[in-house]
Formats: structure tokens, sequence, C-alpha cells
């Protein structure tokens, strides 16, 4: 088995998205931060196979981040 790690890309800001009063859990990426990670994504689809299943954390922003890589790299599924 391989595994690989990847971190959530940009999400908005911290301090700034709690100043809106809605949950940690649900920041997301910003639009910068979901334009470099299908940009990264694109280019790791060059050098690793494509995975069997991509797993995520429930937040926002790191669904969105596996989502993206999952759909560059051609998974199946993303849990």
């Amino acid at each position: 088995m391989r595994l690989l790690i990847i971190r959530h890309g940009i999400a908005e800001d911290r301090e700034e998205w709690a100043k809106s009063g809605k949950p940690d859990p649900e920041r997301p990426l910003t639009g910068k931060g979901a334009r470099r990670m299908r940009a990264i994504s694109r280019g790791l689809a060059q050098v690793v196979e494509a995975p069997e299943v991509v797993g995520s954390s429930p937040l926002v922003r790191a669904m969105e981040t596996a989502e993206i890589v999952a759909k560059a790299l051609g998974a199946e599924k993303v849990v």
C-alpha cells in the first residue's frame, strides 16, 4: 500500500471567518486556494498512479481539496 498525504489548499482567513460567526469546520478554500490545488493536482497526476480512494477529514476545506485531487488523479471515490 502507498500513502500520499496532502494538506488542504489555501483556506479563508481563520480570524476573518471567525467574525462571521460560522464554525471553523465550515471554512472553505479560497478561489486562489482551489485554483492552486487544481494546478498542483495536475502536476501530481504526472508522477503518481491513480489511487483507489482519497480519504479526507470532514472539514469543508479538506473535502474540497480531496475532491479536486481525486478528480485530477482519476480516483474512484472520496471518503
